[in-house]
Protein backbone atom coordinates (compact mmCIF):
# COMPACT_ATOMS: atom_id res chain seq x y z
CA UNK A 1 0.00 0.00 0.00
CA UNK A 2 3.01 2.30 0.08
CA UNK A 3 2.65 2.83 -3.65
CA UNK A 4 -0.79 4.31 -2.97
CA UNK A 5 0.74 6.83 -0.56
CA UNK A 6 3.59 7.66 -2.95
CA UNK A 7 1.25 8.11 -5.93
CA UNK A 8 -1.13 10.34 -3.96
CA UNK A 9 1.78 12.45 -2.64
CA UNK A 10 3.22 12.77 -6.14
CA UNK A 11 -0.14 13.85 -7.58
CA UNK A 12 -0.52 16.57 -4.94
CA UNK A 13 3.06 17.75 -5.40
CA UNK A 14 2.51 18.02 -9.17
CA UNK A 15 -0.61 20.15 -8.60
CA UNK A 16 1.20 22.52 -6.25
CA UNK A 17 4.40 22.76 -8.31
CA UNK A 18 2.66 22.95 -11.71
CA UNK A 19 1.07 25.90 -13.47
CA UNK A 20 -0.07 28.23 -12.00
CA UNK A 21 1.03 26.60 -8.74
CA UNK A 22 1.59 28.44 -5.50
CA UNK A 23 1.55 32.17 -6.15
CA UNK A 24 1.44 34.38 -3.05
CA UNK A 25 -0.02 37.87 -2.90
CA UNK A 26 2.11 40.34 -4.91
CA UNK A 27 3.05 42.46 -1.89
CA UNK A 28 4.66 39.47 -0.12
CA UNK A 29 6.70 38.11 -3.04
CA UNK A 30 9.93 39.94 -3.62
CA UNK A 31 13.14 38.80 -5.31
CA UNK A 32 14.90 38.95 -1.94
CA UNK A 33 12.53 36.24 -0.70
CA UNK A 34 13.20 33.94 -3.64
CA UNK A 35 10.68 35.22 -6.16
CA UNK A 36 7.12 34.02 -6.43
CA UNK A 37 7.32 30.29 -5.94
CA UNK A 38 8.32 28.17 -3.00
CA UNK A 39 10.02 24.80 -3.46
CA UNK A 40 7.53 21.94 -3.11
CA UNK A 41 9.27 18.89 -1.68
CA UNK A 42 7.96 15.50 -0.65
CA UNK A 43 8.70 13.55 2.50
CA UNK A 44 7.72 13.54 6.13
CA UNK A 45 10.86 15.21 7.48
CA UNK A 46 10.80 16.80 10.95
CA UNK A 47 11.54 20.49 11.31
CA UNK A 48 14.75 19.98 13.31
CA UNK A 49 16.31 18.03 10.42
CA UNK A 50 15.25 20.62 7.88
CA UNK A 51 16.78 23.37 10.02
CA UNK A 52 20.15 21.55 9.95
CA UNK A 53 20.20 21.19 6.17
CA UNK A 54 20.46 24.21 3.86
CA UNK A 55 16.92 25.25 2.95
CA UNK A 56 15.22 28.30 1.63
CA UNK A 57 12.03 29.87 2.93
CA UNK A 58 9.15 29.72 2.39
CA UNK A 59 9.26 25.94 2.29
CA UNK A 60 6.39 23.67 1.24
CA UNK A 61 6.48 20.00 2.18
CA UNK A 62 3.97 17.37 1.01
CA UNK A 63 3.54 13.88 2.43
CA UNK A 64 0.99 11.15 3.08
CA UNK A 65 0.14 10.87 6.76
CA UNK A 66 -2.30 7.96 6.70
CA UNK A 67 -3.77 5.39 4.32
CA UNK A 68 -6.89 3.41 5.24
CA UNK A 69 -8.56 0.69 3.18
CA UNK A 70 -12.17 0.70 4.36
CA UNK A 71 -13.39 -1.58 1.53
CA UNK A 72 -16.35 0.58 0.55
CA UNK A 73 -16.34 -1.26 -2.78
CA UNK A 74 -15.93 -4.89 -1.70
CA UNK A 75 -14.38 -6.34 -4.87
CA UNK A 76 -11.66 -3.75 -5.36
CA UNK A 77 -8.07 -4.17 -4.23
CA UNK A 78 -8.18 -0.82 -2.47
CA UNK A 79 -11.20 1.30 -1.68
CA UNK A 80 -10.49 3.88 0.97
CA UNK A 81 -8.80 7.14 1.87
CA UNK A 82 -5.37 8.70 1.91
CA UNK A 83 -4.75 11.62 4.25
CA UNK A 84 -2.26 14.07 2.76
CA UNK A 85 -0.47 16.88 4.56
CA UNK A 86 0.92 20.11 3.14
CA UNK A 87 3.24 21.90 5.54
CA UNK A 88 4.15 25.49 4.74
CA UNK A 89 7.00 27.09 6.67
CA UNK A 90 7.76 30.78 6.60
CA UNK A 91 10.70 32.61 8.07
CA UNK A 92 11.76 36.27 8.10
CA UNK A 93 13.50 38.89 10.20
CA UNK A 94 10.29 40.46 11.51
CA UNK A 95 7.30 38.83 13.19
CA UNK A 96 4.72 40.59 11.01
CA UNK A 97 6.57 39.69 7.81
CA UNK A 98 6.82 36.05 8.83
CA UNK A 99 3.10 35.86 9.54
CA UNK A 100 2.15 37.75 6.37
CA UNK A 101 4.27 35.41 4.23
CA UNK A 102 2.78 32.33 5.85
CA UNK A 103 -0.79 33.53 5.40
CA UNK A 104 -0.15 34.47 1.78
CA UNK A 105 1.38 31.11 0.89
CA UNK A 106 -1.32 29.22 2.79
CA UNK A 107 -4.03 31.15 0.89
CA UNK A 108 -2.28 30.29 -2.37
CA UNK A 109 -2.17 26.58 -1.49
CA UNK A 110 -5.90 26.68 -0.64
CA UNK A 111 -6.63 28.38 -3.99
CA UNK A 112 -4.82 25.56 -5.81
CA UNK A 113 -6.84 22.98 -3.85
CA UNK A 114 -10.14 24.80 -4.52
CA UNK A 115 -9.33 24.95 -8.24
CA UNK A 116 -8.64 21.19 -8.35
CA UNK A 117 -11.70 19.65 -6.72
CA UNK A 118 -12.82 16.41 -8.29
CA UNK A 119 -11.08 13.62 -10.17
CA UNK A 120 -7.27 13.64 -10.03
CA UNK A 121 -6.99 10.55 -12.21
CA UNK A 122 -5.68 7.12 -11.31
CA UNK A 123 -8.66 6.39 -9.07
CA UNK A 124 -8.03 9.46 -6.88
CA UNK A 125 -10.84 11.91 -6.05
CA UNK A 126 -10.58 15.10 -3.97
CA UNK A 127 -13.86 16.28 -2.47
CA UNK A 128 -12.68 19.77 -1.56
CA UNK A 129 -12.44 19.61 2.23
CA UNK A 130 -9.38 20.66 4.19
CA UNK A 131 -8.20 21.59 7.67
CA UNK A 132 -5.58 24.26 8.41
CA UNK A 133 -3.63 24.45 11.67
CA UNK A 134 -1.21 27.32 12.34
CA UNK A 135 1.67 26.74 14.75
CA UNK A 136 2.84 29.41 17.17
CA UNK A 137 5.77 31.52 16.00
CA UNK A 138 9.21 30.73 17.39
CA UNK A 139 12.87 31.48 16.82
CA UNK A 140 14.40 29.64 13.88
CA UNK A 141 15.04 29.93 10.16
CA UNK A 142 15.92 33.52 9.29
CA UNK A 143 15.13 34.77 12.84
CA UNK A 144 11.43 33.91 13.24
CA UNK A 145 9.69 30.77 12.02
CA UNK A 146 6.03 29.87 11.71
CA UNK A 147 4.29 26.97 10.00
CA UNK A 148 0.86 25.98 8.75
CA UNK A 149 -0.34 22.42 8.30
CA UNK A 150 -3.04 21.82 5.66
CA UNK A 151 -4.62 18.36 5.81
CA UNK A 152 -6.76 16.94 2.98
CA UNK A 153 -8.33 13.57 2.30
CA UNK A 154 -8.42 11.76 -1.05
CA UNK A 155 -10.89 8.99 -1.86
CA UNK A 156 -9.01 6.26 -3.70
CA UNK A 157 -10.28 3.18 -5.53
CA UNK A 158 -8.01 0.69 -7.28
CA UNK A 159 -8.80 -2.57 -9.07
Amino acid sequence: MTTIAAAATSALRDLLAGEPGIIPAPDTATPARGGLSAPVLTGNVPLDLIERAPSSYPYVQVYCDKVSNVQREKFRTFSGKAQLVIEIRSSAEHITTTELLLQSYTDSVLQVLNANKGDWGGGRFYGGGYEVIFTPMKRGGLNYLQAARVTISLDITLD
